[in-house]
């Protein structure tokens, strides 16, 4: 009994753009490549990003105050003032 061998090839220009790749793979990858370049980076504070960051590794934390006054006149309550203040805590 015969052997029958099916064989199905690429066109002859799919070999060459292989065998063409593989010499310029080689070529690359035979020069040494810097890959500190590639190695990510962390963006610069500005000034307000860093006295956020240095005041949160402080452990101190300002609160906020609100006080206000009130007067009463012919049986209607206004506000007469009211003022905003920042305590600072630390621990």
């Amino acid at each position: 009994m015969a052997i029958e061998q099916v064989q199905n090839l690429p066109q002859q220009y799919v070999t060459d753009l292989g065998a063409d790749y593989g010499k310029q793979l080689a070529g690359l990858t035979s020069i040494p490549l810097d890959t500190a370049r590639l190695a990510p980076q962390v963006a610069a504070q500005d000034p307000l990003q860093t006295q956020a960051y240095n005041l949160a590794g402080s452990r101190c934390w300002s609160i906020p105050t609100l006080s206000y006054t009130t007067s009463s006149i012919l049986r209607t309550t206004s506000l007469s003032s009211i003022s905003i203040s920042l305590s600072t805590r630390c621990n």
